[in-house]
């Protein structure tokens, strides 16, 4: 049984028109994490949700968040995606992440 913190990743997933294995291949997930039930309500899963509900609040639309996710190198990690941070960071990746989304939507530049 899903959860609902997976349900609303493929709701994002579907919205963005990508295939779940790709999602999961740019956020660091494991394959398996939206369709297993012992995946369901990881940390994983919801820090990758609540990077994309930050992101919802700075762009127009969710294509635009992904995009910026997958493509804009940031300064700060070292002229890196936010993706590449969560692929190579894993869990202190999503922190990164996390904290670069709330300095930006406070008003922080680099």
């Amino acid at each position: 049984m899903a959860s609902a913190t997976s349900d609303e990743l493929k709701a994002l997933i579907r919205e963005i028109g990508i295939d779940e294995e790709l999602f999961c291949s740019y956020t660091a997930l494991p394959a398996q994490a939206l369709n297993d039930a012992k995946h369901a309500d990881t940390k994983q899963l919801k820090e990758t949700l609540l990077i994309f509900k930050m992101l919802e609040a700075m762009f127009n639309s969710r294509q635009d968040a992904w995009n910026w996710y997958t493509k804009q190198p940031i300064i700060g990690f070292g002229n890196t995606t936010s993706s590449q941070v969560m692929i190579h960071n894993r869990e202190a990746g999503a922190s990164a992440v996390i904290n670069y989304i709330e300095s930006k939507i406070l008003g922080g530049f680099e």
